[in-house]
This record gives structure tokens, sequence and C-alpha cells, in this order.
């Protein structure tokens, strides 16, 4: 079998088009709860909130299946002495991951993946790009202030 002829994965899985559709949808619902939970710490500790940003999202087995692009929620905060982190999501799809989202402060660049099987509770792990949390820490929106 030459490659041009190898089964994509999707076919290999058995996904429909409804599967992939219940697993976008569960992410969004899995980011809006992160980003409510991470929004009320920092209301809590004196951050604002800049901005609420829409990240679109329209990834590979989106394409493949005809659906529509969604939009992903992002969020912008500034922390008491005006520094800001921006929590953008990177996607659904990604190796060893049930979705990223990456945060960036002036002191770097920050990974948080869901280390959870699909359609169980998140389990979200922090990981510093570039070295340090080679196995990830259980995220808690209190490690924030030391990302600023």
């Amino acid at each position: 079998m030459l490659p041009d002829e190898l089964p994509d994965a999707d076919e290999d899985a058995g996904l429909t088009r409804e599967d992939v559709e219940r697993r976008v949808d569960d992410w969004l619902n899995r980011l809006r709860d992160l980003l409510r939970i991470v929004e009320r710490w920092a209301m809590d500790n004196g951050w604002a909130i800049e901005s609420r940003d829409a990240v679109p999202m329209h990834e590979e087995l989106m394409e493949r299946f005809g659906l529509a692009q969604r939009e992903q929620p992002g969020l912008t905060l500034r922390d008491r002495a005006g520094d800001k982190l921006l929590v953008r999501p990177k996607g659904l799809w990604v190796i060893g991951a049930n979705g990223r989202v990456d945060l960036f402060t002036k002191r770097g660049a920050f990974v948080l993946i869901d280390a959870a099987e699909p359609f169980s509770a998140p389990n979200w792990r922090l990981f510093k790009v570039g070295g340090g949390h080679e196995n990830g820490r259980d995220f808690d929106p209190s490690m924030l202030s030391d990302m600023v």
C-alpha cells in the first residue's frame, strides 16, 4: 500500500460528524468553565479583566467533516501592577492531550493541557515553555500570580 492509499486517522477510529461535534462542544464547555474559574480568581485578587476575546476554531477534523468555524473563548488579564496575562486556546486535537491553552506573560510562555480522557472531568496541567515543570503541575489559578 502506498502512503497516499493509507486510510485517514478518522476512518481508522470510526469517527463520525456527530463524534466531532460532541468533542468540539465538550472542548468549548471545558474552556468556558476554566476561564470562569480564572476570572473569579483574578477578580477576587484585584486583577482586571481587560478583554474577553474570541479565538477562531476550525481544526482539520472540523474541516474534514464540514463543520463550521466556532469561537473559542480567550481572555486578557492585568494584575495589580498592570502586567498583562494572555490566555489563548491553541486547539482541541493536540498530541498527548485533550486540548491545549497557551498563556503568555512578560516572564514567558506557558502551556496548559487537559490530561484527562475525552468526556471526563478536566485535569488541567501547567508547563513552562522552554524548561521547568517537565511533568507539569496540577493547575490552580493562584499560579497565575507567579507567572506575571
